[in-house]
């Protein structure tokens, strides 16, 4: 029987805390939390958070302009603060490539 399998895509700023289980094909939008020992079966939105078995949304992220990371550099930079929700770069995890 032959192994079918779909790509994990982790979006901008997004964190799968420890222990979390994300299924294949699933989409972790930008700014998704994960919440430790979930499991993920569908895609979550972006600026949400999400723990459970299954996962559920517990609360959507409120970011607000000019906030920074701990090395100074700004959450979201000034130019994307608008339209954060619909301009995303994502970044694919081919699990089969390593």
């Amino acid at each position: 029987m032959q192994l079918i399998s779909s790509p994990v895509t982790l979006e901008d700023q997004s964190w799968i805390c420890a222990g979390a289980f994300v299924g294949p094909g699933v989409t972790v939008g930008e700014g998704g939390v994960v919440g430790a020992m979930s499991v993920v079966t569908r895609d979550i939105e972006a600026w949400t958070v999400h723990a459970g078995n299954p996962a559920r949304m517990i609360k959507r992220r409120r970011i607000r302009s000019g906030e920074t990371l701990s090395d100074g550099r700004p959450l979201i930079p000034a130019d994307r603060f608008a339209t954060t929700m619909t301009n995303s770069s994502d970044v694919s995890v081919d699990l089969d490539a390593a």
